[in-house]
């Protein structure tokens, strides 16, 4: 039986997506310096109400929804939200994630 220690924290998701991305701003490349105050983490698919009721916040706040970036200019390169056939796709990808890890959970 796999154990799993519950979600991770705020901080533990920032830190893992920060590193999964090598510290670097996933729009341009560049160093992020100092992630831990200076850069910030978008959302592909929009941190909105109305996309929380659409995909659910498991969706939303999943650190596949997540990349680092230096910017405004490149957060806003992130998203996804005009593009609501990629949106889907995405969302569909970390709904399956989700699903294989709550499966874990019951073996």
């Amino acid at each position: 039986m796999i154990q799993e220690w519950g979600p991770l924290s705020q901080r533990e998701k920032r830190l893992k997506v920060f590193a999964r991305w090598g510290y670097r701003c996933a729009t341009c490349g560049c160093p992020l310096g100092d992630y831990r105050t200076n850069a910030q983490l978008a959302h592909r698919i929009a941190n909105t109400i109305a996309n929380r009721h659409h995909y659910g916040a498991e969706v939303i706040d999943h650190e596949e929804n997540l990349r680092p970036v230096c910017s405004l200019a490149c957060n806003d390169a992130q998203n996804i939200g005009g593009r609501p056939q990629e949106a889907e796709h995405l969302a569909k990808r970390i709904r399956k994630m989700l699903m294989r890890g709550r499966e874990k959970n019951i073996s």
